[in-house]
């Protein structure tokens, strides 16, 4: 069964941001990956996970993944 666009589900009727979630991510980057960081826009209310990585993709000098 396809959707219609009016029948689509937009992403802010998903729920909140999963907080737990959200500090594991968070600490297991730091704990495993010697070339990232990152951090929350909120440390009680988060809505974004920010990681930053000091080495890019091919001539990159860097790069950022954000998580909404």
């Amino acid at each position: 069964m396809t959707e219609t666009p009016e029948r689509a589900e937009d992403h802010t009727l998903r729920g909140a941001t999963d907080r737990p979630a959200f500090l594991t991510i968070r600490d297991i980057i730091e704990e495993m990956e010697p070339l990232a960081s990152a951090q929350l826009d909120d440390d009680l209310n988060p809505s974004v996970l920010e990681v930053m990585l000091d080495d890019g993709l091919c001539e990159a000098d860097g790069a950022r993944i954000d998580t909404k």
